[in-house]
């Protein structure tokens, strides 16, 4: 999952809330780190950023107030001035808790290449349907992020290729519009058309995404309305929820098919650079991977297991496997494996 731990609180007067006595001395470092450190976890972030930058005046090489504003400002949405901040951590002290940091808000803003692919193996074709997929995601200015994307996918032996680009807009720190459109004309196993609209808001330590989708196939269509939320109860675990609202559209049908999807997912760090990851789905397990064969009101039961392993290199291996029951007494199992660079 991306991880987020950004907060956007609104300012509050914290005088009240501290001793205030402990800032009548103005070379008092430690009270205040002490007074930065409590605002930070009531995540008043300008105010904890205004007291630790005090202290940072004072002692402008102090583990401690390197390591809290570098946690303050990637809250606050700037993690150019979080990595930074955090470059400086581990120049002063170089462990392992403060480079896993470091190579955490470096994979959240570097460029990063990916490549990926999956494997299915249903009970009830001769064939397996195979899928690989590139994709780049170029940061142009802090603000702003291009995409661009290429897959070629094998079903019951029709082979079919799309690809495209999209935009991802930071219009403030915590809130990103994203677009894309994928084309892939003369298509019969994948969309011909897929075209993406996506806000993304932090608040806390969740992010609250709405989603609007488009799928058109030859002879059908589908619109996608998806709501969902994450949500990192520690730094060691995420969990999201997703619920999605299906219309599809088939020539031949005189009425729209409608549909619902729910999907849970949760991921743990079991050790410092691997995370284990799990999930459930009913109805449509991931609308990145649609195929014709979905389309109307697809119903499925989905569980899902894998592991993402972290490089020091900033290279991130993951893989996957998911078991997926269908009507009609139809079950799937495919195997995914993916690698990313960041850079």
């Amino acid at each position: 999952f991306k991880q987020k731990t950004a907060y956007e609180i609104p300012k509050r007067d914290w005088s009240s809330d501290v001793c205030s006595s402990d800032l009548e001395d103005p070379s008092n470092v430690d009270a205040m780190i002490g007074i930065g450190n409590t605002l930070l976890e009531r995540h008043l972030i300008d105010d904890a950023i205004e007291m630790l930058g005090r202290a940072e005046s004072l002692a402008s090489s102090n583990e401690t107030v390197l390591t809290s504003l570098a946690r303050a400002y990637r809250e606050a949405g700037d993690d150019v001035r979080a990595i930074r901040y955090y470059e400086r951590v581990v120049a002063a002290a170089p462990t392992d808790e403060h480079r896993l940091s470091l190579e955490d808000v470096r994979r959240s803003y570097l460029n990063r290449i990916e490549a990926s692919g999956f494997s299915d193996d249903f009970n009830t074709r001769g064939s397996t349907n195979n899928s690989g997929a590139l994709l780049a995601n170029i940061r142009v200015s802090p603000t702003l992020r291009v995409m661009g994307r290429g897959e070629v996918r094998r079903l019951s032996g029709i082979d079919d290729q799309r690809g495209g680009g999209g935009l991802e807009w930071h219009v403030r720190p915590l809130t990103a519009l994203s677009a894309h459109y994928l084309a892939g004309p003369n298509n019969t196993v994948i969309p011909e058309g897929d075209f993406l609209a996506e806000i993304d808001h932090s608040y806390g330590r969740a992010s609250y995404t709405g989603t609007y989708r488009y799928l058109d196939f030859e002879g059908a269509k589908i619109s996608v309305f998806a709501p969902s939320v994450s949500f990192w109860p520690t730094d060691r675990v995420s969990i999201g929820a997703l619920y999605a609202h299906t219309i599809s559209t088939i020539n031949t049908a005189l009425n729209n098919a409608h549909g619902n999807t729910l999907q849970g997912r949760i991921a743990y760090r079991w050790l410092s650079r691997l995370w284990l990851t799990g999930g459930y789905a009913e109805g449509f397990e991931n609308f990145e991977t649609v195929s014709i064969d979905q389309v109307g009101d697809f119903r499925a039961h989905t569980v899902s297991g894998g592991f993402r392993f972290e490089l020091p290199s900033l290279t991130s291996v993951v893989g996957d496997v998911d078991y997926q029951s269908r009507e009609n007494s139809v079950h799937r199992t495919r195997f995914t494996v993916g690698i990313s660079q960041r850079f």
